[in-house]
C-alpha cells in the first residue's frame, strides 16, 4: 500500500493572476478539476482521469479539496501517480504547478505516514522553487503586445467583447474559457466595476473584500489518528465552507448583487462584493464557525473597503496583510480569540495596522451599534465627524475629556450610544461596552458602507433613494 499526496504550488498566486475577475473565476474551475464529493462521489474530470487510468476506487479517495488531496493506491506505483499527476496538471492549468509525493504505508501508524507526506511535500516545493531560473518580464511599449487579463505576458490571441478586441495569452485565454463553462453558477461580475453597481443602491466606486482563513487546521490536520477521521475532518470542512458560499451566492443573486467568489484553498473563503452586501451575508460568514464548533477550529476574517480600481491581485494583497495582523493577534492571545480586521484604504491612509483588528465579539457589537446610529435620523454623520474631530489624536486627553462632555451635553441623541463621565468614554448597549477612541469611531462611521439600504426606482428607472 502507498499514499499519495498533492498540492496546488502557489495557489493563490495561481488564482489572482489577472486583471479580470473571469480570468480569477477561470482559475478557480481549473483547480475544482481536482475535487472529490464524497457523498455524490461526483469526480472532476481530472481527478477522474486519474483514478480510471490507474483503477483506483472512490474508498481510496481520503481527501480531496481546494487544491489538494491524499489518497491510497494497492499497487507500488505511487511515483508513477505523482509524475502523472504533476504532468497532467501543466497541461490542464496552463502557468500553474502541482507537487506530488508519494509513501509506502507505515503499518498501524497513520499519523506517521501523513506527517512524512508532509514533510516530503514541503521538501519538493523547496527544491523545485530553488531549482527555477529566474526569470525577467519584458514590459513592450507597445500594449497591443501585452496581455489584457495577467498585463505582463505576450498576448498569444484575440477575444471580442462586443466591438472591443482584447489581447490575451494563452494561459488567461485558458482561464477565461474555464469560466464560461460553469453555467450553473450564479451571475459573477465581468469587471470589478460591476460590483459597484446593485439595484436600488447608489453606485459606489468602492469595493469589499472579504478574505476569511480557519486558524490552526494544519495543526489539527497533523493530530488525525487514522483515514477515517482525517476524511471526516477535511470534509467536514470542505462541505461547511461549501455550504456558506452557496448561501452567499444564493443570497447575493435574488438581490441583485455582482461579485467574485473564487476557490483559493481548503480552508479559507474569498469574495469580492458591494459594501451594502455585509448586512445580508454576514450571518452566513459567522456561521462558519458555530457549523466547525465541535473541531475547536475558528475562523479569522479581513474586510477591505478599496476603490475597485485597484489591480485584483493588490487586493488580495492587502486582504492577506490584514488577515495576517488578525492571526499574529490570535496566536498572542492565550484565550485564542477569533479576530476581525477591518481596514478601508482612503488617501493619505494605506498602512493597516492592529488598531484595525478587533475580536469578533467587539466587531460584531461594533456593527450593531452602527447599525443603529446610522438609522437614528436624529443623530447626522456631521455630528459624527464632529465627535472624531474631538478625539483628535493630536490633542491631550484632558482636552478630549472637556470637550467632549460639553458636546455631549449638548446634543442628548447620543445618550443612550456614548456614556461619559470618566477617563473612558464608552459606546454602549445592552449586550456591552467597547472603548470609544478616534480609531474606533473612524470604523463605526465607515460601517455605514456596510449597511443595505435600497431605495425606490422612479418611472424612468433612476435610484430614488430619499425616500
Amino acid at each position: 500500500m502507498e499514499y499519495v499526496f498533492y498540492d496546488v504550488d502557489k495557489i493563490k498566486d495561481f488564482v489572482f493572476d489577472s486583471f479580470k475577475p473571469k480570468g480569477v473565476k477561470g482559475a478557480s474551475e481549473l483547480l475544482k478539476a481536482l475535487d472529490f464529493d464524497l457523498y455524490t462521489k461526483r469526480k472532476e474530470h481530472l481527478l477522474q482521469a486519474l483514478t480510471e487510468k490507474f483503477n483506483i476506487p472512490d474508498d481510496r479517495i481520503i481527501f480531496s479539496k481546494g487544491g489538494s488531496g491524499l489518497l491510497k493506491t494497492t499497487t507500488d506505483n505511487g511515483k508513477e501517480i505523482c509524475d502523472w499527476l504533476e504532468n497532467e496538471f501543466k497541461l490542464h492549468a496552463k502557468g500553474g504547478s502541482l507537487t506530488a509525493v508519494s509513501h509506502k504505508e507505515e503499518k498501524a501508524d497513520f499519523p506517521t505516514s501523513f506527517a512524512i507526506l508532509n514533510f516530503k511535500a514541503r521538501e519538493k516545493k523547496s527544491a523545485k522553487l530553488l531549482s527555477h531560473d529566474l526569470t525577467v518580464t519584458i514590459f513592450n511599449a507597445d500594449e497591443k503586445d501585452r496581455c489584457a487579463y495577467c498585463g505582463k505576458r505576450k498576448a498569444s490571441d484575440t477575444i471580442y467583447l462586443e466591438d472591443e478586441s482584447i489581447p490575451v495569452c494563452e494561459i488567461c485565454l485558458l482561464k477565461r474559457n474555464e469560466s464560461g463553462k460553469n453555467d450553473k453558477a450564479p451571475f459573477e461580475a465581468e469587471s470589478l466595476e460591476d460590483i459597484c453597481k446593485a439595484p436600488g443602491l447608489p453606485d459606489t466606486k468602492y469595493i469589499l473584500v472579504i478574505y476569511g482563513d480557519l486558524n490552526e487546521a494544519g495543526a489539527h490536520l497533523s493530530e488525525m489518528k487514522s483515514e477515517e477521521e482525517l476524511q471526516r475532518f477535511s470534509n467536514g470542512i470542505s462541505n461547511t465552507l461549501d455550504n456558506a458560499r452557496s448561501e452567499i451566492e444564493k443570497t447575493l443573486h435574488q438581490k441583485g448583487f455582482q461579485f467574485l467568489a473564487p476557490v483559493i484553498g481548503g480552508d479559507d473563503i474569498i469574495l469580492f462584493t458591494h459594501p451594502a452586501s455585509f448586512e445580508l451575508i454576514k450571518e452566513h460568514l459567522f456561521k462558519i464557525e458555530k457549523d466547525l464548533e465541535k473541531t475547536g477550529l475558528k475562523m479569522n476574517f479581513s474586510f477591505l473597503l478599496a476603490k475597485h480600481k485597484f489591480p485584483i491581485y493588490h487586493l488580495f494583497k492587502l486582504s492577506q496583510a490584514i488577515l495576517d495582523l488578525t492571526k499574529d493577534l490570535y496566536y498572542e492571545d492565550p484565550r485564542k480569540q477569533t479576530r476581525y480586521g477591518f481596514f478601508k484604504v482612503m488617501e493619505g491612509n494605506y498602512r493597516e495596522s492592529k488598531k484595525d483588528v478587533y475580536t469578533g465579539k467587539d466587531f460584531i457589537f461594533l456593527f450593531d451599534m452602527a447599525k443603529r446610529i446610522h438609522e437614528n435620523k436624529d443623530i447626522h454623520t456631521s455630528a459624527l465627524y464632529n465627535i472624531l474631530e474631538l478625539l483628535a489624536n493630536d490633542r491631550s486627553l484632558p482636552e478630549k475629556e472637556l470637550n467632549l462632555d460639553y458636546f455631549l451635553s449638548r446634543h442628548r441623541e447620543f445618550k443612550e450610544y456614548i456614556q461619559a463621565g470618566d477617563p473612558d468614554f464608552q459606546l454602549i448597549q445592552r449586550e456591552g461596552k467597547i472603548k470609544l477612541t478616534h480609531d474606533v469611531l473612524e470604523d463605526l462611521i465607515i460601517m455605514k458602507d456596510l449597511l443595505y439600504k435600497p431605495g425606490k426606482l422612479d418611472e424612468t428607472g433612476r435610484r430614488n433613494h430619499d425616500q
